[in-house]
């Protein structure tokens, strides 16, 4: 049969039903419960064979064949289109209209003669923008998405597109950050706020039609982390590394995420104004005391790339620091790796919160006692203030 690679296949799906009918009876019906089947060797219409036997007393006496072609396609994911971004060649953007009842969106890619397999997958959220890093430049990448609604089911799927575009080469120059086809976002400043090293202010001019704006940033030569999304021209960004240069780009998308002005933009935050002490901190009643103890401190291991709740975490982690006046240092990255080995687990939940330097000759991790997650930084800090 089509489709089947495996004899775990036939056993899933063959279908045996044995019906009885009176004597001398010229016709009969039946029906037969058959789901097309939702996995990635078969894609578009399904073929069944289906083998009819006459029998009597189970004498078989005749029997007869025929193929049946159930049309299994999806719905179709509207306006769903890739854009270049000429000063990263290593990135692209990618937009679609909303599917209703869709929780989730599942995205697939893949170049050249490569067929769709499970290391080139991503589930993407509820989001209705996303972008892909790590591509390499002038090269044509197609991209499967598919509406999921996972309520009952995980695989559940709704709707279905594809779209394709190129990287723009290693020599390709533009508008820095401009999509391809869209017009510049004006008045885009980046700026410091004063007090705050951890946050950006970032404001932009109105665009005409625009029923919200993606808000992305990065560091470096580092990629684009997932959108905020601001509903007026200006947003916030908080979280980030004090003295630290970010480059933040600008979306603007009209009510059918029509991409209709983007620019990019650099900007700097505030130095650290003291890594152990905030300046509204009350001195130490005792000097002698205060030079034989050692500073609290702790590291942030976080991955900015984690997604929306890795993010909310760390934010609350940094509020909950600077407001008790406890110093900390952010290691930035993928870094998943790098906590499991330092903790001693595997596949830990970031940001993961390190007290004293993990890396250290001396320092040997206790969970719950020297690092754990947010959960535990806010106890310990509790502790500490207590003390």
């Amino acid at each position: 049969g089509e489709g089947i690679t495996t004899f775990d296949d036939i056993l899933t799906w063959a279908i045996h039903k044995t019906i009885t009918i009176p004597a001398n009876t010229r016709s009969a019906s039946t029906t037969l419960g058959i789901t097309p089947r939702d996995d990635s060797y078969v894609e578009g219409p399904e073929r069944f064979r289906i083998i009819a036997s006459a029998a009597v007393g189970g004498h078989e006496l005749i029997d007869s064949e025929t193929v049946v072609i159930i049309d299994n396609e999806l719905g179709t994911i509207a306006n769903f289109r890739v854009f270049t971004f000429p000063d990263d060649p290593r990135q692209l953007g990618l937009a679609w209209d909303p599917v209703q009842g869709a929780n989730n969106y599942r995205l697939e890619w893949k170049s050249g003669n490569q067929e769709y397999d499970s290391s080139r997958r991503s589930v993407v959220g509820l989001y209705t923008t996303t972008q892909v890093s790590g591509r390499s430049p002038g090269t044509t990448y197609t991209f499967r998405l598919t509406a999921l609604d996972t309520t009952t089911d995980p695989d559940s799927e709704l709707a279905q597109a594809e779209a394709s575009g190129t990287t723009a080469s290693s020599g390709e120059t533009g508008e820095p950050g401009q999509g391809v086809g869209t017009a510049t976002l004006t008045g885009l400043t980046v700026s410091s706020v004063s007090g705050e090293p951890t946050k950006l202010a970032v404001n932009w001019d109105e665009v005409q039609d625009a029923a919200r704006y993606d808000v992305r940033w990065k560091t470096g030569a580092g990629s684009y982390g997932d959108a905020m999304q601001a509903s007026t021209n200006s947003h916030a960004i908080t979280g980030l590394s004090a003295n630290t240069a970010y480059t933040v780009n600008v979306a603007a998308l009209d009510a059918d995420n029509t991409l209709l002005a983007e620019a990019t933009a650099s900007g700097t935050t505030e130095p650290a104004t003291s890594e152990s002490t905030r300046p509204d901190q009350t001195p130490a009643q005792d000097p002698e005391q205060e030079e034989s103890s050692p500073a609290v401190s702790f590291v942030i291991y976080y991955d900015p790339n984690g997604g929306a709740a890795e993010v909310d975490r760390y934010n609350q982690a940094v509020a909950l620091l600077n407001d008790a006046g406890i110093s900390y240092s952010v290691v930035r990255g993928d870094v998943r790796a790098e906590v499991d080995q330092l903790a001693g687990v595997t596949n830990s939940v970031l940001p993961r919160f390190f007290l004293g330097d993990p890396t250290a000759a001396d320092w040997v991790s206790e969970t719950k006692v020297n690092n754990g997650g947010l959960r535990w930084l806010k106890d310990k800090v509790a502790e500490l203030s207590a003390d």
